[in-house]
């Protein structure tokens, strides 16, 4: 089986899926860990039907899917108007807070954990491995808030991943230069330059693109520029070697937040987020390694953990205090900014660092998308009245 039948069945399959769920409904939710789930089966640890040497071969053209993605999150966190929501307060303010506090404590706790690992102990390897799982453990996303039944929820939720989408990605972005590669071809650059560089990329180019999108662009403009630009985006990242994701995600929340284009914009990136990652799900699949046992487990649980606590400390006035750790757990979806993270940072990451990161982004993944809308549902049934529908107006598309 050659890489690009490998990338073309994905691609395939995600064709079949969004065509027979839509993308909508609890089906479509439950799927990402579903396809995670797939990919493990037919990977070296079960069915053995899709190997380690063919995941390798298509590292590239995954390492770009992830990329688009994180620009079409970008695009769609910051080009979506604020919602004015009375009882959800400073929501990004509190998901900014909450993630900080997780990633501090996710980072102590990776620490803690790297010299029970059964593999891979490489001094060198043990902060790449904390930002990394400090980064797949600190972001939220909306993707369930749909589940819970609620617009308000969806409107709360949105404003929380805002807030606290920042946090990951600073973080994948720093374990990146910390690894000092990227898993496309880079080329040496001094770390000073690579940081600097990297960290002006993004919004530069974002800049660059909104001038190019003009005052009127037609479909064709829009996507040329938009395929230009991120084109542009990837070759540069890998040319300073930092992290594909990082750049990207930047690139497309500065387009979308100085362009007078936003609504075009995200209403044209949108339909290719799912698409681009329902092949990654199984690609993080394939490569997921359970061989670390317990520690796993531990590190798994912990992180659950953590998130509930900081999530139900920070976040609890935006349902109620009462409520406070069922709306901690609502707040656990992080579906798509673990597998960008987990997708990039796994071809570069050495067998101790990836066979931790892997096994918990699933795991977080489940928690997300299982624990969050049936939390959502319980806040709704406790107090009914935070279930109230809002104005459309309100309510980000």
């Amino acid at each position: 089986m050659s890489a690009i039948s490998v990338v073309m069945g994905l691609l395939l399959l995600a064709y079949l899926e969004s065509f027979v769920f839509g993308g909508k409904g609890a089906l479509a939710t439950s799927s990402n860990v579903g396809w995670m789930a797939l990919g493990f089966v037919l990977g070296p640890f079960a069915l053995n039907v899709v190997g380690e040497s063919l995941v390798v071969a298509v590292t590239p053209i995954t390492t770009i899917a992830a990329g688009w993605v994180a620009f079409a999150i970008g695009a769609r966190v910051f080009g979506a108007s604020g919602p004015r929501v009375g009882f959800a307060g400073h929501a990004e303010v509190r998901g900014l807070g909450s993630s900080v506090v997780v990633a501090v404590l996710a980072f102590a706790l990776a620490w803690a954990v790297f010299p029970y690992l059964a593999v891979g102990r490489v001094p060198e390897d043990r902060h790449v491995l904390a930002l990394l799982v400090a980064a797949i453990a600190s972001g939220a996303d909306r993707e369930s808030a749909a589940a819970g039944k609620s617009p308000r929820s969806f409107v709360t939720l949105s404003r929380v991943a805002r807030g606290s989408v920042l946090v990951p990605v600073a973080l994948a972005f720093a374990a990146s230069v910390a690894q000092g590669g990227s898993p496309l071809r880079s080329l040496p650059v001094p770390l000073a330059l690579a940081f600097g560089g990297a960290l002006v990329l993004g919004p530069l180019l974002g800049g660059l693109g909104a001038v190019l999108l003009g005052e009127a662009p037609g479909p064709r403009e829009l996507w040329g520029t938009l395929l230009g630009i991120s084109a542009l985006a990837v070759g540069l990242s890998d040319r300073f070697g930092v992290s594909v994701v990082a750049v990207l995600f930047a690139l497309g929340a500065t387009l979308a937040t100085v362009t007078r284009h936003r609504e075009e914009l995200v209403r044209a990136v949108a339909p290719t987020e799912r698409a681009m990652l329902l092949p990654l799900l199984v690609v993080i699949g394939v490569r997921i390694d359970v061989s670390e046992g317990l520690v796993l487990v531990g590190l798994a649980a912990g992180l659950g953990a953590l998130r509930v606590a900081a999530h139900a400390g920070l976040l609890s006035g935006l349902w109620g205090a009462k409520m406070r750790y069922v709306s901690g757990i609502s707040s656990l979806s992080t579906t798509p900014l673990v597998v960008l993270i987990a997708a990039a940072a796994a071809p570069v990451a050495t067998d101790g660092p990836r066979n931790v990161l892997l096994p918990c982004a699933f795991v977080l993944a489940v928690l997300g998308e299982v624990a969050s809308p049936l939390a959502l549902r319980a806040v709704h049934k406790l107090e009914p009245g935070l279930a109230a529908p809002v104005p459309d107006e309100e309510v980000p598309s």
